[in-house]
């Protein structure tokens, strides 16, 4: 852990107390009654000023919790035969940093822009790791860092491997979903990630919250890069029986230059169907993300953000 100056603090109580308090005053971590629910909304807002007011001084302690891995001998003292006086009070010191670990995603996203400066750290650390969960985990916190985090997962999408753009792509959707961060400006890098996908014959992947981006994919078919444009058209093809306005983008493509962006756009009438004319196969899409999604997510938030604490930063 950081050792040095002392640990930054607001009304006298330091940074790892107030990260504690905004982790654990979750309504959905655990069930409580209605009364203690407004208590504990207090005090994560109470502890999300103080972590505000501490602004970047809060980095460097923040990282360090993050890339904490516990000793071996911490788990040898806890198995020790302790008194009943003193097992608490050990044990409450042995597992202080595996909390300050578990909170350290929730207090940088927080931040939000703030941490900006912990991006390529961050986006180190999940490219080298070798655990799937902490990859996506990481990569979730940088969707939620501003316009730093979201240059450094565009690159992934736009430049990284297939399975880099995958994982990009499956954070930014995430983030938007849980969070309601805006992608807007990463939805042509998206695209460009699903041509790449259909070049390299690979399933591609879309967030359940897509229509919301509408204007942005039908703006999209107009780009001038026709791997966008044509991944533009099947997209809007998925939509376009509920949105009428996309079918006059759509037949933009069978009008294109690009024979691929001509092709997609005569794929995409076979798709624009109403929902009472399309097979089971028709909805292999959009199940495909229903299924991941929820593998993703599980069955709440908070189970998604606590993998993270399952598993450690490598």
């Amino acid at each position: 852990m950081v050792f040095g100056p002392k640990e930054p603090s607001y009304n006298t109580r330091p940074l790892s107390n107030w990260a504690l308090i905004y982790y654990t005053n979750h309504n959905f971590r655990v069930r409580i009654s209605v009364t203690n629910s407004g208590e504990k909304n207090r005090n994560r807002e109470e502890a999300a000023l103080a972590i505000k007011t501490i602004g970047t001084n809060a980095l460097p302690y923040l990282l360090d919790w993050l890339t904490y891995r516990r000793p071996k001998w911490k788990d040898k003292v806890a198995g020790l035969p302790l008194p009943n006086s003193l097992w608490w009070e050990v044990n409450t010191r042995l597992n202080r940093d595996d909390e300050l670990h578990a909170a350290a995603p929730e207090v940088i996203e927080l931040l939000g822009q703030t941490a900006g400066t912990l991006g390529p750290k961050l986006h180190t650390l999940a490219k080298t790791s070798s655990s799937a969960t902490s990859r996506d985990r990481l990569l979730l916190i940088l969707a939620h860092l501003g316009q730093a985090g979201l240059n450094l997962l565009k690159a992934d999408l736009e430049t990284g491997s297939l399975q880099e753009a995958f994982a990009a792509t499956k954070a930014l959707w995430t983030a938007n979903h849980i969070d309601n961060v805006d992608i807007g400006s990463l939805v042509p890098s998206i695209l460009l990630y699903e041509s790449r996908c259909a070049e390299a014959g690979e399933d591609t992947l879309v967030g359940p919250d897509a229509a919301k981006y509408l204007p942005n994919i039908m703006c999209c078919s107009t780009n001038s890069n026709p791997m966008i444009r044509a991944a533009a058209v099947q997209q809007l093809a998925w939509m376009a029986y509920r949105y009428p306005e996309a079918v006059a983008y759509i037949n933009l493509g069978l009008d294109d230059l690009d024979p691929k962006v001509r092709l997609a756009a005569t794929n995409a009438t076979s798709v624009m169907l109403p929902p009472s004319q399309k097979t089971l196969e028709d909805y292999s899409h959009s199940d495909r993300w229903a299924d991941m999604f929820g593998h993703w997510v599980g069955t709440s938030k908070y189970h998604f953000r606590v993998t993270l604490s399952q598993t450690n930063v490598n």
